[in-house]
């Protein structure tokens, strides 16, 4: 007999707790979960086909959001350098390929775990849109402040174009650039980097409905094939991945990337579930399987790190990438254990504030362009984008439990 289990506790009001205790029994999930209201005490059982990672967060992968989010920061942080002076990152858009594929494994294996409930077009567009909501109160600060912040620094221009600037702002708010609805430059897109949950818009429900209504195509051929041919037209038609803003015949580059590597992410998502029911590795090739996990990371943090990048080694990092996932997620490893424990607050706080630090930190270094932060050095600057970044987090999120606890009082 197998038998592992844990407890979870969250606090979501005053006198309100939930505590949820999960056993697995011979791989048949039993949950018992109780709500403590007041003076009041329920309790219910309830059976689920899942596994404990679907309950419970892998904090290495949490860790590794904030990682490749800094990456990102570091990346975009060009115009706190010298002129013609190369960031650390150089080539750290490569870190948008863990964020696609870790993104479509997990809507892959919500469609999987929901099939009564996700069914058709309509289900994908409300789970895609129900993610970017999370996002929204960033996203909104970031185009704002970015538009406003170009309105007064344009003082030169005649008052009428500076107010025509805004023509674009409904559009990033809406995320729909992406579509064509503005010019895909880094003049018309005063976010740049949101081109990527627009792209997520377009692209996550069209694979999502793929596996609802195409499963046998989807998982036996779609994923395992069809991202290498779109990532291979990206290479032969634009010589790269990152050209997220090239136009082809239907879609833009970067849609055109995001399906690729959302198609891995369901890839990933069975990959995992095979590995899962078949390997059962002794502690000696746990132990293998980490070290090669920290390898593989390894090598992605230094190609980010490189210069020239091909097309052809663009592609083979994000296999490198896709193939870290399958290992953290498959449980083969001992990352998971590793960071669990006194410092699990810790990985979760990093993983939380990274899409809020990845939606905010562009519009943070356009203000600290201005002359009077030259004075400051580049990694004091970094460091304020980030705090700065944490700081909109910690006052939206705190905010949002202050409505949630007077809704539910």
């Amino acid at each position: 007999m197998y038998l592992e289990g844990y407890i979870h506790s969250d606090a979501f009001a005053l006198n309100k707790n939930i505590i949820y205790l999960n056993l697995k029994i011979n791989n048949k999930f039993i949950g018992i979960s109780f709500f403590l209201k007041k003076r009041y005490f329920y309790s219910t059982l309830y059976n689920m086909e899942t596994t404990i990672t679907s309950k419970a967060k892998n904090n290495f992968i949490e860790l590794l959001r904030f990682i490749f989010c800094f990456i990102i920061v570091i990346h975009h942080s060009q115009n706190m350098l010298p002129a013609g002076s190369p960031t650390f990152f150089t080539s750290g858009a490569l870190s948008v390929e863990f964020f696609y594929i870790i993104m479509g494994y997990f809507a892959i294996k919500h469609v999987e775990e929901h099939r009564d409930t996700v069914r058709g077009m309509a289900d994908a567009t409300g789970y895609t849109v129900k993610k970017l909501l999370r996002l929204i109160p960033y996203t909104t600060i970031a185009i704002v402040a970015a538009y406003l912040w170009e309105f007064f620094i344009r003082s030169y221009l005649p008052l009428v174009d500076r107010l025509m600037s805004f023509q674009n702002m409904p559009s990033e708010l809406l995320m729909m650039p992406m579509t064509g609805q503005i010019e895909i430059s880094l003049n018309a897109y005063r976010c740049t980097q949101l081109w990527f949950l627009s792209c997520m818009l377009i692209a996550l429900p069209i694979v999502m409905y793929l596996s609802v209504k195409c499963n046998d195509v989807f998982k036996g051929y779609l994923v395992w094939f069809l991202p290498f041919m779109l990532l291979g037209y990206m290479g032969f038609k634009w010589t790269s991945i990152f050209a997220w803003g090239a136009h082809g015949a239907i879609l833009y580059g970067g849609t055109v990337r995001a399906i690729a590597d959302l198609l891995l992410g369901g890839a990933a998502y069975y990959a995992v579930g095979s590995i899962s029911k078949k390997f059962n590795p002794g502690s000696l090739l746990k132990i293998i399987f980490t070290l090669c996990e920290i390898i593989l990371l390894a090598f992605v943090i230094f190609s980010c790190h490189r210069r020239e990048l091909t097309v052809y080694d663009q592609i083979f990092v994000t296999m490198i990438i896709w193939a870290m996932l399958v290992i953290t997620l498959s449980g083969i490893s001992y990352s998971g254990n590793l960071f669990s424990g006194l410092l699990s607050p810790v990985w979760s706080f990093l993983g939380k504030i990274s899409m809020p630090v990845f939606c905010l930190h562009w519009t943070v270094f356009k203000y600290l362009e201005n002359e009077s932060f030259d004075g400051l050095g580049y990694w004091t600057k970094v460091g304020i984008n980030i705090a700065v970044c944490i700081l909109i987090y910690l006052i939206v999120n705190g905010i949002s439990k202050l409505i949630k606890n007077k809704k539910s009082a």
